[in-house]
């Protein structure tokens, strides 16, 4: 099955000039097939922290997290209703990709 990746505008028009800048720098689509690409890679499912330490270095934690919540919004993701703890022993959902 083939998807498309949703870009879009990453800034407000109200935003600095550095806001805007930054927005401009980060590709959405393709957090979002890093993302996706990550969650097709297990059988288990995948908690946000773990998706941010398998992108280290590629996207921000909070890019990485917003990819998925798109992915979420978009129905490509879901809640396998499994829960994992933290490191500071919280608990985190775990994400799937929808079949």
């Amino acid at each position: 099955m083939v998807f498309t990746f949703e870009a879009r505008q990453r800034s407000r028009t109200t935003d600095p000039e550095t806001s805007v800048d930054a927005g401009n720098a980060v590709s959405g689509a393709e957090s979002q097939r890093a993302v996706y690409a990550a969650l097709c890679g297990v059988d288990f499912g995948l908690a946000d922290f773990e998706l941010e330490q398998r992108l280290a270095g590629r996207f921000s934690p909070e890019r990485i997290r917003t990819a998925r919540h798109e992915l979420t919004l978009a129905g490509r993701v879901e809640f396998t209703g499994v829960y994992r703890m933290t490191r500071s022993r919280r608990r985190a959902r775990v994400w799937g990709v929808k079949p």
